[in-house]
């Protein structure tokens, strides 16, 4: 998915560089299709994703895109991005089988600012992660469930 993520975030620059900041969150995602479309990339904009809760739907959200059915981005067009955009992001993933996602933001100027988060279900006791794993991760007891932010 490093390949992968490496196409995306050099898209997303693309659009960036190309409209620069001012729009409103629909160009750039509409513009960032494009993109993936003539770059061969599948991906569904607008994905509905549905919520559980004890294997009871509660809700629904909305992803603006998901890539190859791997990758959720979260497009913003703010100021900076916040904690509450990463927290939204996190959820996101909780919520799906998705490994990665990403809080890209248009708005950011000179250069475009985005925010890489990676989860996975450990394998082993949160005791066996190396140093690094227990500074910069954040840990969900009940699923053993490990989010990175890169």
């Amino acid at each position: 998915e490093e390949e992968l993520s490496k196409r995306i975030i050099g898209l997303a620059i693309k659009v960036h560089t190309t409209l620069g900041p001012g729009f409103l969150e629909k160009v750039y995602e509409n513009a960032l299709c494009h993109e993936l479309e003539i770059n061969n990339l599948q991906y569904e904009q607008q994905k509905e994703i549905s919520v559980l809760y004890d294997n009871y739907e509660v809700g629904y959200y909305i992803a603006d895109i998901v890539v190859e059915n791997k990758i959720i981005l979260e497009l913003k067009a703010v100021k900076e991005i916040d904690n509450i955009h990463k927290a939204q992001l996190m959820n996101y993933l909780k919520a799906t089988n998705y490994k990665a996602g990403y809080v890209i933001n248009f708005a950011s100027y000179p250069k475009l600012e985005f925010y890489r988060m990676v989860t996975w279900l450990l394998s082993t006791e949160i005791s066996e992660t190396t140093e690094f794993e227990k500074r910069n991760a954040k840990f969900n007891n009940h699923k053993k469930t490990c989010y990175f932010s890169i």
